[in-house]
């Protein structure tokens, strides 16, 4: 999904900055969360006596139009766009040469893991299938004079004033008083966060906590499958999917047990373990177990409500938690 906006030295358009979203990605893992935002920044040609650079790039990301010092979501972005064969990364071309050229620069963000978890809870409770943030760019104009160690034609016998030996230089005019931030909004689809992003930051919901799970039973898919299909639909915000894939592995461990409704799975075990009458233990077990598979059947039988469930990212998260901790502690109880 390509996003752009244009340079603007007051209300003079000079060149243009677009993102295409779906290049959007995530690095670093855990330790080192990095949302990388690949920009193309582009400055329209110029008559050689009039050349324009970008010698600095300042950026903020935010999650509104608003985007201020205050208001983002990490430290600034502050790139240094001196430099390469050309003295400039990015710089204005000659009328005379025909098409232009773009540069390609990464904003590199650094996030501490409770702002992605922040990112996170902010794109759940989005309304829809993409995720808006907001570029504030501050880009630092100057105008070049003797560009590659030419004297200018206003200037035809201007003297060096460094020896060539020091090699290409060019005199700087900065637009101080045009630079203003201006905003470009990014849409990022569900898939792209999910497929790109999350991983890249490490951020993994299972990581609370380690999960034993049932071994392959006859009749019944591999339990390690049915936990990540519950991962993945609530990271794509399918919240249904995710409290059905979890419903899978209540019921795989009922059958691991030869659970009943007469006979529940609290009991079995209490049983099993020679728990006496009146352990709290058995008290506690079968009201969590009781709690987790009425919640999980209620999307699978609405009509006893009369109306459908509605579900959002705080339900099926706790779901996906409280079938993790359940199966963390069935799996993890001697064998029978």
């Amino acid at each position: 999904m390509p996003n752009m906006t244009y340079i603007q030295l007051f209300h003079q358009s000079i060149g243009s900055i677009s993102v295409d979203s779906a290049m959007i990605r995530g690095e670093g893992g855990p330790i080192n969360p990095q949302l990388v935002i690949p920009i193309e920044v582009q400055l329209d040609n110029q008559p050689d006596e009039a050349m324009l650079a970008i010698a600095r790039l300042r950026a903020l990301l935010g999650t509104d139009q608003n985007v201020r010092e205050d208001t983002a979501i990490c430290p600034p972005v502050c790139e240094e766009l001196v430099g390469g064969p050309n003295g400039f990364r990015v710089h204005s071309r000659s009328i005379s040469s025909g098409g232009q050229r773009g540069e390609q620069i990464e904003l590199r963000f650094f996030l501490t893991p409770a702002q992605v978890e922040d990112l996170e809870r902010r794109r759940h409770v989005a309304d829809t299938n993409v995720f808006n943030l907001y570029l504030a760019l501050e880009p630092t104009v100057v105008g070049l004079k003797n560009y590659n160690g030419h004297s200018s034609p206003e200037q035809p016998t201007a003297p060096r004033i460094w020896d060539p030996k020091y090699g290409m230089y060019a005199e700087l005019a900065v637009f101080w008083a045009a630079n203003r931030p201006f905003v470009l909004p990014i849409g990022i689809e569900t898939s792209t966060w999910v497929r790109s992003v999350l991983p890249g930051l490490g951020y993994d919901r299972l990581r609370l906590v380690e999960v034993t799970l049932p071994p392959p039973l006859p009749g019944q898919s591999n339990a390690a499958a049915e936990f990540d299909k519950a991962k993945t639909a609530l990271d794509a915000r399918r919240y249904e999917d995710c409290v059905a894939a979890c419903r899978g592995l209540l019921n795989m461990w009922k059958r691991q047990y030869g659970a009943t409704d007469q006979q529940r799975i609290a009991e079995k075990i209490a049983e099993e373990r020679q728990w006496p009458e009146g352990d709290g233990r058995r008290r506690f077990l079968d009201t969590l177990w009781n709690a987790a598979m009425g919640f999980v059947n209620a999307p699978h039988h609405p009509e006893g409500s009369g109306q459908g469930v509605w579900l959002d990212h705080r339900d099926a998260r706790l779901t996906l938690m409280m079938t993790a901790l359940l199966s963390e502690y069935l799996g993890t109880l001697p064998p029978l």
